[in-house]
């Protein structure tokens, strides 16, 4: 008689009769923000009317790049391939723009790229925005339309706008922003009539700021110096003169003494510093452009949101892993 076999500890944590321990709950707070996010992204009917104003009026910046294919060259032998792909390359050239001399690039008026877009907007350049739909994460441009809402700057998301200026400027981008150019006039009046169609949600984080402050390009008005002011000015300024007269006048032995300071007396410190006054402990803030107190809701606080892992989480691993291995 043989005898049974004796697991050791390490074996029977993997057998199949050990009880294993349940996987652990893990509760996260996580913050978030409680107003909503605006993506004005159009549809299909004012997409081909965007598209073919595009098509219309953008430039070409960057000309495509004319190739020619092995094919062609493969036949050849090898010192006179360089002669023969030269010819090929002119032929292709004059078929497709119909001259062989480069065009200078002319950028006015354009902004191509987040971080120039950006620029323009807080250098208010930027008059009108398009954006690319596939755009991942949307936290890169969600500062443009977030600038954009409060400078009352419309803002459009395009479908596939990343491929319509590759094709037609040559540059592939995802931002595009138009300057005040009388070039896209057109464009912008079209952009202007589409982003009336997608308004800004009552739960933006700007809204109800844009209804309480005024932008300063709606106030134009100059200020205007009074006559206490002019008179206070010319006070400061008499003054100043007056202490820089006393300053000149002055030997200049008697300015360097002042400017060192001998110990005579060992007990007896030369430099004694000031006192410094009683100061109030609140900070006196200035005014700002708007109050809390008459519109409580014009900022919310951030909300925190509690969530647990999927108890599945080990399974779903496992199935995905087995798929992986079905379709290699």
């Amino acid at each position: 008689m043989t005898e049974a076999p004796i697991l050791t500890a390490k074996q029977k944590k993997s057998s199949l009769s050990a009880k294993k321990a349940r996987t652990k709950e893990t509760i996260k707070n996580s913050l978030y923000t409680p107003y909503k996010q605006y993506w004005p992204c159009i549809n299909e009917n004012h997409y081909d009317s965007l598209k073919e104003s595009l098509d219309q009026y953008l430039p070409e910046l960057l000309p495509e790049k004319v190739k020619v294919p092995w094919s062609d060259l493969k036949g050849i032998q090898k010192k006179n391939r360089k002669k023969i792909r030269q010819k090929l390359l002119r032929k292709t050239l004059l078929a497709k723009r119909g001259t062989l001399e480069r065009q200078p690039i002319n950028k006015d008026g354009l902004v191509l790229g987040v971080n120039d877009v950006s620029k323009a907007l807080e250098t208010g350049k930027a008059s009108h925005i398009l954006l690319s739909d596939d755009i991942e994460p949307k936290l890169l441009v969600q500062h443009i339309i977030d600038q954009a809402v409060l400078n009352k700057v419309p803002i459009l998301v395009v479908p596939d706008l990343r491929n319509i200026l590759k094709q037609k400027c040559g540059i592939a981008s995802i931002a595009l922003a138009l300057s005040n150019n009388e070039k896209y006039a057109c464009l912008q009046t079209k952009i202007e009539e589409i982003s009336i169609h997608y308004p800004i949600p009552t739960n933006h984080i700007h809204y109800n700021r844009l209804q309480s402050i005024k932008m300063p390009s709606e106030n134009k008005q100059a200020t205007q110096l009074t006559e206490t002011d002019t008179n206070i000015l010319q006070v400061n300024d008499s003054k100043n003169t007056e202490n820089k007269n006393t300053i000149a006048d002055q030997p200049i032995t008697a300015l360097n003494k002042s400017l060192y300071l001998i110990r005579t007396d060992k007990e007896r410190r030369v430099f004694i510093p000031q006192q410094k006054k009683d100061q109030p402990t609140l900070m006196q803030l200035e005014k700002l452009p708007f109050s809390f107190n008459n519109n409580p809701e014009l900022y919310k606080a951030l909300k925190v949101k509690r969530s647990k892992q999927n108890k599945n989480r080990l399974k779903v691993k496992i199935n995905a892993l087995k798929k992986q291995k079905l379709t290699k």
